[in-house]
């Protein structure tokens, strides 16, 4: 492991850089406000129900600050379809009404976003969505008898139709226009969960359509989101960071998806890699089992992988990977600030841009991100 020079926020505030991704992406004239981006992303994940709670914002706000995190992950889109900025569309049949309703606190989150210094990513769940297909049931991923496929716990939209992915793409341009400089795609993929055996779809379910469909929701999103001087990002899942893993048989392809994101975000929670991690440098004969007790070298090889893969294909893609900021149920480990800040270091030691924390509760310690390890 690599010596580490320790920061504290303060002085990782004074000395990093930032950088204004309309320049990055050479755009000259931007039509929404240009909102810089940390050289180094130190995220926490805010579910979009808690804005509009005065108490509870207060606490997360004080957190965030204290914890030394520069990053804050919203909701745009959640699993159930809501929007939760301001948009409409031919495929909804009336003015669309977001779970919260209240538009005015997510301006109010950006203008506090802004003047802390604080950058606002944007997640936006795509392929749950029980809004757009309640409105347009042609859209729903049916099973073998030409029903509603509900085999997941909620409702999915075929990911093999266009529709789909302009929609989304539509919603995304919408946060970029709103002056959310990263939108994060999450469920982008095919369901991998619930009884997936009882799907039919609309195309044969081979690797080549697979990937082919979740790259054409990157490809309509990308221009239409750059053009507004932000950036797309997609969650993918952990082990599709290595070859030997494929698509993982939900269409992330890594190194096509690499081709058509600005970010990639693996989700590197240590607790599901129940399979453990073939990588002798890393994990030895052991395989990293159980995983939580390996959360450093968890994330590092996954990090290390996929940026040796999505660098021969795109030099320019990013690696944010999430890590778990929530407690180890599978295998009753701790998962505290030493684990946290292991994986922090592991993501950091093999390049990446940033972390995202994971912990829907928002119970993070308020420690997270006051040390922060770099390299000289």
């Amino acid at each position: 492991m690599k010596e580490q020079r320790q920061l504290t926020r303060r002085q990782f505030l004074n000395q990093t850089t930032v950088y204004a991704v309309g320049r990055v992406l050479g755009v000259d004239k931007l039509r929404s406000p240009e909102r810089l981006i940390p050289s180094r992303v130190l995220g926490f994940y805010l579910p979009f129900h808690e804005i509009v709670k005065d108490a509870t914002m207060n606490t997360f706000k004080k957190l965030v600050l204290a914890a030394g995190a520069n990053t804050v992950v919203v909701d745009i889109k959640n699993e159930y379809g809501y929007v939760n900025i301001p948009f409409e569309h031919p495929l909804l049949k009336s003015k669309m009404q977001s779970w919260a309703i209240d538009y005015k606190k997510t301006d109010e989150l950006l203008a506090w976003a802004d003047k802390n210094r604080i950058l606002i990513v944007g997640r936006q769940v795509v392929m749950e969505d029980a809004v757009l297909v309640n409105a347009n049931p042609q859209l729903a991923v049916r099973d073998n008898k030409g029903l509603i496929w509900r085999g997941g716990g909620r409702i999915w939209a075929n990911p093999f139709d266009e529709r789909v992915a302009e929609y989304n793409a539509a919603i995304a341009e919408q946060a970029a226009k709103y002056g959310i400089k990263v939108i994060l795609y999450d469920y982008v993929r095919l369901p991998a969960d619930g009884q997936i055996k009882t799907i039919k779809y609309s195309q044969a379910n081979t690797r080549e359509n697979r990937v082919a469909a979740i790259n054409a929701f990157f490809e309509q999103a990308k221009p239409r989101v750059n053009q507004y001087g932000s950036l797309l990002g997609a969650s993918l899942f952990g082990y599709t960071a290595f070859a030997q893993f494929k698509d993982m048989g939900v269409g992330q392809d890594l190194e096509s998806a690499a081709l058509r994101l600005d970010w990639f975000c693996h989700m590197a929670y240590p607790g599901l890699y129940d399979s453990g991690l073939a990588d002798e440098e890393s994990c030895g004969k052991d395989k990293c089992l159980p995983p939580t007790a390996h959360n450093y070298e968890i994330v590092n090889a996954t990090v290390r992988e996929a940026l040796a893969r999505t660098r021969a294909v795109n030099p320019n893609a990013v690696a944010v990977p999430w890590i778990q900021a929530y407690p180890d149920g599978r295998y009753g480990r701790r998962m505290g600030l030493e684990q946290f800040e292991d994986q922090q270091r592991g993501a950091f030691d093999a390049g990446a841009r940033g972390v995202l924390a994971w912990n829907p509760s928002l119970k993070y310690h308020p420690e997270f991100y006051q040390t922060v390890g770099g390299e000289e």
